[in-house]
């Protein structure tokens, strides 16, 4: 693949758009899939008036939202062809899911569901309630979609979203369960052993997910074939850093956030590079 060209993920070419300073360009940046949006839309349009540090607040705040819960349409890959919602209703429960280092925001649960996981009374190994969790919406990093069925939820469509490698919990609940912290690598994430997971896959080629390991991730592999994955970088912090990864390419901290959401999970946005 070209980087150096702007595309669409469905294979049409974008025209090249220079970059801007104006706050209306930033304004746009969570809809390119910038995992690190909150961060810049702190600083990107601030001003010494009241107006200003409202309009910097909503900006943070639309980027924490798209940070926390904007797929980019990637149920195309994990609901379409990886069909991970089949596996997630067949085979998934919280301690499953728990294992392979998912992570549950324990502010998004009700206090009934707090009180049945203390007393034992919500069962932790039925798939069912890992799609009540997913309902909601207090697995970190998924987004899915939840019919009910003659009285019973099914779990329709699922997605990713970028807190799924970038955030993690306190534990304040229970291991795995707690307060969101927003930016953070979650290092026992299991990404490959994930994928692995789905029906679809042969087995040469899940034996080459479940090598990844927990905390890593090959951002390449969709592009050369080879499995070479790196650790999970945190969001925060990169400030000033643009080549980021082992092959060098982006010229920006950027580029990598939108080639993730978009090329690697085939996000539906607009995805253009400028190196």
């Amino acid at each position: 693949m070209n980087t150096s060209q702007p595309f669409t993920t469905h294979g049409h070419r974008a025209h090249r758009t220079a970059p801007s300073l104006r706050c209306s360009a930033l304004r746009a940046m969570p809809l390119l899939g910038m995992c690190t949006a909150a961060v810049i839309l702190a600083t990107a349009c601030g001003g010494s008036s009241d107006d200003g540090a409202a309009d910097a607040a909503a900006l943070v705040e639309q980027g924490r939202q798209t940070f926390r819960y904007e797929t980019f349409g990637d149920e195309a890959k994990w609901t379409d062809a990886l069909r991970m919602h089949e596996v997630i209703s067949a085979a998934v429960d919280p301690v499953t899911a728990l294992s392979v280092g998912l992570k549950v925001d324990a502010q998004a649960l009700p206090a009934a569901v707090v009180d049945g996981i203390r007393n034992g009374s919500i069962d932790l190994t039925q798939p069912a309630t890992t799609i009540a969790l997913l309902k909601l919406d207090a697995v970190v990093g998924l987004k899915a979609s939840v019919e009910t069925v003659n009285g019973q939820d099914v779990l329709k469509r699922v997605g990713i979203t970028c807190a799924l490698c970038h955030s993690t919990v306190d534990d304040s609940f229970a291991p795995g369960i707690g307060k969101r912290q927003d930016g953070w690598p979650n290092r026992d994430l299991n990404p490959g052993a994930i994928i692995a997971l789905s029906p679809t896959l042969d087995a040469t080629t899940r034996q080459m997910f479940n090598a990844w390991g927990k905390g890593r991730f090959d951002p390449r592999q969709n592009i050369d074939g080879l499995s070479k994955p790196v650790v999970i970088p945190p969001a925060y912090g990169l400030a000033g850093l643009h080549s980021v990864t082992f092959t060098g390419d982006g010229n920006e901290l950027a580029y990598w956030n939108r080639y993730v959401a978009v090329a690697r999970w085939a996000g539906w946005a607009r995805w253009w590079s400028h190196a």
